[in-house]
């Protein structure tokens, strides 16, 4: 398989963030006003070019390293005042190391988030994500399986600017395969933006993300060759086109990574254009 790895994968619910945000990379406690529309074009980066065994960091070979570029097409709705459903649509194309390139849709996602506290001094939303393996598990799904992902989004005016946490934990349900009970990695993230508004429509952030994934197990046994753990952080930056465009580019590199990881990712990118109608 592929792995994006949970940066990419949390990547739906924290790796995505709603436009005028002065974060990018994380999902925030904003909602939409009931019956508006927000479409948000993300175009993403992954390259698997190292692997990670304990706390060491190697290169892959030429052969053994890929790079995956996914574009995803994402809808939000204001349902209520508190209310808000977001879908999510993955494209992926992904170009081995031995020059093979091959493309197809990525897993599925819908997105509910409610607010339960708007008009506070601390902001706090909850959120439910399920993600339904229409990817190929070789290549293009997380991890072959159905994925539930409950998180809690806060944000605070701390200083100058805003900042905003994001908690998730990601559930994968077991399946059968060859005949075998296959229980994928769960994972757990923490995200941690500061955002300050520049006027004249920018915006900028700096922004860390803090996963944690745990072993898979076959049959009951532990797979250790799945864990890990990773520190990245960078920045994001947000310009405001006109009152309904915006368009955003945010860097995430790896600070600290430990575990057994076969393919890693020392950075990802993206860049999002976001357009509220």
């Amino acid at each position: 398989m592929v792995q994006r790895g949970w940066l990419g994968m949390i990547g739906w619910l924290l790796v995505t963030g709603p436009a005028w945000a002065g974060s990018v990379a994380i999902e925030d406690h904003a909602l939409l006003a009931p019956g508006a529309w927000q479409m948000n074009s993300i175009f993403s980066l992954y390259p698997n070019t190292q692997s990670v065994d304990g706390v060491s960091v190697s290169a892959l070979g030429p052969e053994e390293s890929s790079w995956l570029g996914q574009f995803a097409q994402e809808f939000r709705y204001g349902l209520t005042d508190r209310l808000m459903i977001r879908s999510t649509v993955p494209m992926s194309l992904l170009r081995a190391g031995t020059g093979d390139v091959s493309a197809g849709v990525g897993d599925l996602e819908v997105f509910l988030k409610a607010g339960l506290l708007t008009d506070t001094p601390v902001c706090a939303s909850v959120g439910l994500q399920l993600m339904v393996p229409t990817g190929r598990p070789e290549a293009f799904s997380v991890n072959g399986s159905v994925n539930l992902v409950p998180s809690l989004m806060l944000n605070a005016a701390v200083g100058p600017g805003d900042l905003t946490a994001s908690l998730g934990y990601a559930h994968a349900l077991g399946y059968r395969a060859e005949g075998k009970f296959v229980q994928p990695s769960d994972a757990l993230c923490l995200a941690l933006g500061y955002g300050l508004d520049l006027g004249s429509g920018w915006c900028v952030a700096c922004e860390v993300l803090e996963t944690e994934t745990l072993a898979s197990q076959v049959d009951g046994l532990p797979d250790a060759t799945s864990t890990g753990r990773q520190l990245s952080a960078g920045p994001a930056v947000t310009w405001s086109l006109d009152a309904s465009r915006a368009l955003s580019v945010a860097l995430q590199a790896a600070v600290w990574r430990e575990g057994r990881l076969p393919a890693s990712q020392p950075l990802f990118g993206l860049v999002q254009y976001s357009w509220d109608f």
